[in-house]
C-alpha cells in the first residue's frame, strides 16, 4: 500500500472518536512524516501501534464469550 492510499485510512483513523491517544499521535506523526526520510521509520511504528490499539471484531467476539466478559 503507497502512502497516498495510507492517507485517507490514517486521516479517517484519527477522526475516529474511539481512537486512543497514543495511536492518535503516532498517526498525526506518520501525517508529517509523509515524503520525508522519516516516513518508512514512522509507517513501521503507526502498524505497530495499530496492531496493540485495535481490535478486532474476531477479537471482540471472543472476548464476550470469555469467562473475564462475564
Amino acid at each position: 500500500m503507497t502512502a497516498n492510499e495510507m492517507k485517507p485510512i490514517v486521516e479517517a483513523l484519527l477522526n475516529a472518536p474511539s481512537c486512543c491517544p497514543e495511536l492518535k499521535a503516532v498517526a498525526q506523526a506518520w501525517l508529517v512524516a509523509v515524503g520525508t526520510n522519516q516516513e518508512a521509520t514512522v509507517t513501521g511504528a503507526l502498524l505497530q501501534e495499530a496492531r496493540e490499539d485495535i481490535c478486532t471484531i474476531e477479537h471482540t467476539l471472543g472476548f464476550f464469550e470469555s469467562p473475564a466478559a462475564e
